[in-house]
């Protein structure tokens, strides 16, 4: 049986159809698809900010607590800078009183022996 003209345009537009009909299905699962990668790409770059945020404040923190302790081994040195000088004093002083009694016992020895 010979198609006729008609028959086959109807069948060629029939074939069309269809393949318009997987195209656009093919699209809109693509597009579909698409959108949810975009969501999902969306979902993880939130949640790397979010890591991303939590890393900064914890290391913030971690700075905070250095730097409170850099101060307070600076508070220290400078105590003990200031005690290092009092005992130095202390002990130029003691010299002093030291290097007087050996010259008034020597005085004194002298006296004596006189």
């Amino acid at each position: 049986a010979e198609e006729s003209p008609l028959q086959a345009q109807l069948m060629r537009m029939q074939a069309s159809l269809e393949k318009a009909k997987r195209l656009n299905t093919w699209y809109q699962d693509n597009h579909a698809s698409q959108r949810s990668n975009e969501e999902e790409m969306d979902e993880i770059r939130r949640q790397a900010e979010a890591e991303t945020a939590e890393v900064i404040v914890c290391l913030q923190e971690e700075l905070s607590m250095f730097q409170h302790q850099v101060q307070e081994s600076e508070i220290r040195e400078k105590e003990a800078e200031n005690k290092l000088l009092i005992l130095e004093k202390r002990l130029k002083e003691l010299q002093e009183n030291s290097d007087m009694m050996s010259l008034d016992n020597e005085a004194l020895h002298q006296i004596l022996l006189d």
